[in-house]
């Protein structure tokens, strides 16, 4: 399949996505500059988020499921609404900062952009596939993660998890103040 008919075939998709309200409207602002692009199209993003999860300890991947998620801020009292009561797996608290995967027609074109997403601040980008069209992952390095609950049992007081939230609140406005630096670089791209 040619460049043309993949970002045809990837825009189709986004549009189906964005009709059905699935996108992340934190991202759609970057996700339109590259989509713009000659050389570039997404195939997917994420403008930064804070979750809790459910993670056994064995066959972590597949067995993972999601007890919340949130694209803004997230308060205290929503976190121990969502872990009352507590979960029997391990539950863990991510931040994960933006993120997203932009095919490219070619080598050059994923170093232009590789560029611009270093110059914005997202400093664990890189090209992650080298096969017929590059693919760069555009990531910031806004990241957290760790155990509130284990066998059942919280690791921490109330205190201690107020602490936490505001600290993945302040993570994931960072990562979006660096999302608004890589839509500023990214203006007139072509």
């Amino acid at each position: 399949m040619s460049f043309a008919q993949e970002k045809e075939a990837a825009l189709r998709k986004l549009a189906v996505a964005k009709q059905e309200g699935s996108t992340d409207p934190g991202a759609m602002a970057v996700v339109d500059l590259v989509n713009t692009g000659t050389g570039t199209f997404t195939t997917s993003s994420c403008a930064g988020r804070i979750a809790l999860m459910e993670v056994p300890d064995e066959d972590r991947k597949r067995s993972s499921r999601w007890l919340g998620k949130w694209h803004g801020p997230v308060g205290t009292d929503e976190l121990t609404i969502v872990l009352s009561p507590p979960p029997a797996g391990p539950v863990w608290l991510f931040v994960q900062g933006a993120i997203l995967h932009v095919t490219c027609r070619d080598l050059e074109v994923a170093k232009r952009l590789l560029d611009r997403a270093l110059s914005a601040g997202h400093k664990s980008s890189g090209v992650k596939g080298l096969g017929h069209h590059p693919v760069v992952e555009v990531r910031s390095t806004e990241t957290m993660a760790l155990p509130l609950i284990r066998n059942g049992t919280p690791l921490a007081d109330e205190g201690y998890v107020r602490a936490v939230t505001e600290e993945a609140n302040r993570l994931r406005e960072r990562a979006e103040l660096r999302l608004g630096r890589l839509e500023r670089e990214l203006e007139g791209w072509s």
